[in-house]
């Protein structure tokens, strides 16, 4: 009996700590303008740290991996978004969203801002990783991390393979699904993104069909 009770204290605290640490939801919000020229193309792609956490197929997950980097357990995640918008201005930028929970609105945002996400641009490529580290005592908090590319009319982004399972809801001409997206080109018009190569894809189909026949 001492033992059930004992037990039964124990889930009844965690879950007291489990729901107050989720009372508040925090973001950490940062712009970085970008370096690109009017009519420019810019590559959008991502990659893993393997020596890290290996993963065969990278792709977007809510899950999350203990990991430990000199001797500090860490949670290791995939669950990263990546959109591109039409920028409001003349100035190609990026706006990297964190997001936490936490006991109050600053704790909330405390966490947010310290987990841990980078990319690098190099020359009109932009490398993201495909996963964020956070601290190991936020397991069970709602954690994940977005990138949004903001590009002006006249500039184009070809979206690498490797971004194909990270792509969220990316707004665009002809409605084209987020993973058929990858390995083409699109230019920001007026309005939005238009594919500027998808109809040889296209046309290509359509001569094999005719050959078969």
């Amino acid at each position: 009996m001492g033992v059930w009770v004992i037990a039964l204290l124990m889930m009844i605290f965690t879950g007291i700590e489990y729901g107050t640490t989720h009372v508040n939801d925090g973001k950490f919000v940062k712009k970085t303008a970008l370096n690109i020229m009017e009519n420019d193309t810019i590559n959008l792609k991502m990659i893993n740290d393997d020596e890290i956490y290996y993963r065969h197929n990278l792709r977007r997950s809510y899950r999350k991996q203990q990991i430990e980097i000199d001797g500090i357990n860490k949670l290791y995640s995939n669950n990263i978004s990546v959109d591109v918008k039409k920028s409001n201005s003349n100035e190609a930028y990026i706006i990297l969203q964190k997001e936490s929970s936490g006991k109050t609105r600053y704790n909330a945002n405390w966490n947010a801002e310290r987990i841990e996400y980078k990319y690098e641009v190099i020359n009109n490529t932009i490398v993201l990783d495909a996963y964020y580290l956070s601290n190991f005592k936020n397991i069970w908090k709602d954690e994940e991390v977005n990138i949004t590319l903001y590009i002006p009319e006249r500039n184009t982004v070809y979206f690498d393979h490797s971004i194909k399972n990270f792509l969220d809801d990316v707004k665009n001409e002809t409605d084209i699904y987020d993973k058929d997206m990858v390995n083409h080109h699109f230019k920001m018009t007026d309005k939005t993104l238009q594919c500027t190569d998808c109809e040889v894809e296209l046309e290509d189909t359509e001569i094999i069909e005719e050959e078969v026949n």
